[in-house]
């Protein structure tokens, strides 16, 4: 069995032990990785750093699947973007790169984030959009065999749609993060929480059963 898992760099493990500080490689003390040994299956992380909803379902569609994969999916921070070209390459467009943003990276502030964040982005179209590709890569999944676990990172605060009907387990991702160690970059969740992280997976489905 293969435990296939989608997301950002909560899901990659960003600046984890065995990884810090280039992070060519995800951590094998992220959460997919641990809840991987927990169920006795084959870990594969497909987690990328900086990653929006918008790129984890394009790398969900182009993934290769196997009969009897589970996924398992962490979807990112809706105010994210990306602009994906024909050659499957990703522009990322994060609130950190805004001008304007609380705590703005200045080293890569961009034209094209300063534009998107100040013209076209809003909070609930995001959260909408979020919703979109939540419920496209379930019905996607679905219809080629393959059982899949989704959540977010961060609680949402709007209401969902009544088309809108996919599962979202209860981790409390950010939560974790939040209330344990970090990681080595002081940013992203360390060891303690990614193992609290995968054990809740584990609980919330029953050993990976529901």
């Amino acid at each position: 069995m293969r435990l296939v898992s989608f997301g950002c760099s909560i899901t990659y493990g960003q600046s984890m032990e065995d990884n810090h500080p280039k992070n060519i490689v995800p951590s094998q003390h992220a959460w997919p990785q641990v809840l991987a040994n927990i169920a006795g299956a084959e870990a594969i992380n497909k987690g990328q750093m900086g990653a929006s909803c918008k790129e984890i379902i394009n790398i969900i569609l182009e993934f290769d699947f196997n009969p009897g994969d589970i996924v398992v999916v962490a979807w990112s921070y809706p105010e994210r973007w990306s602009i994906i070209d024909e050659d499957n390459n990703v522009t990322r467009i994060g609130p950190w790169m805004w001008q304007n943003y609380k705590k703005p990276l200045a080293d890569q502030v961009t034209a094209t984030a300063n534009m998107y964040y100040e013209y076209i982005w809003d909070e609930y179209d995001s959260f909408l959009d979020q919703r979109r590709n939540i419920k496209f890569a379930k019905l996607y999944l679905d219809s080629i065999g393959i059982k899949s676990y989704h959540t977010t990172v961060i609680d949402e605060k709007y209401q969902n749609k009544k088309w809108f009907d996919v599962p979202l387990l209860d981790i409390g991702i950010r939560n974790y993060t939040k209330s344990n160690p970090r990681a080595l970059d002081g940013f992203h969740p360390g060891q303690v929480a990614h193992y609290k992280i995968a054990n809740e997976f584990w609980n919330k489905t029953n050993g990976l059963q529901i």
